[in-house]
């Protein structure tokens, strides 16, 4: 119940179609499931693709899953993946854990990319890759919460 795992979804195939659903308890209330539906969609029109460590700028909205309140909206510059920079002492660009995962595989076309013209990711982070035990952070302090990201700029 205190432990959040990231998962990485490899394809060894090509997909034209696939969905599946995704079943885990809810962390704070007994016999509760979160599902998420997961639906994979062959797209040859997108030109570039977001991999472990492309930098770039996003916009974002988040809210809490159990009451759908909208916490926060803007844009930030983010690294897909880990960021680097957080071990070097640059805690501007480091963001909770979950947020630098959620933009892997986000897509855009290489001469639109930086209108913000390209795909969209909805990522639902339990407090574990969010804001667990932080009380400087309420009312996300423990919650779900959902990101909405898009690509603003991909910094290639």
């Amino acid at each position: 119940p205190d432990s959040a795992e990231m998962l990485v979804l490899e394809l060894d195939s090509d997909v034209d179609e696939e969905v599946f659903i995704v079943t885990v308890s809810h962390p704070t209330v007994e016999g509760a499931e979160v599902q998420l539906e997961v639906r994979l969609l062959a797209d040859d029109d997108w030109a570039l693709h977001v991999d472990y460590g492309n930098r770039m700028n996003v916009h974002y909205k988040v809210w809490i899953s159990d009451t759908g309140e909208q916490l926060d909206e803007g844009d930030l510059p983010v690294t897909a993946g880990s960021e680097p920079t957080c071990d070097a002492g640059a805690p501007s660009a480091c963001y909770i854990k979950g947020f630098h995962w959620g933009v892997i595989g986000l897509d855009c076309d290489i001469f639109r990319c930086a209108i913000g013209d390209g795909t969209t990711h909805t990522v639902i982070l339990p407090p574990e890759l969010a804001y667990k035990d932080r009380p400087d952070r309420e009312p996300a302090n423990n919650q779900w919460l959902v990101f909405e990201l898009s690509i603003n700029e991909l910094l290639i």
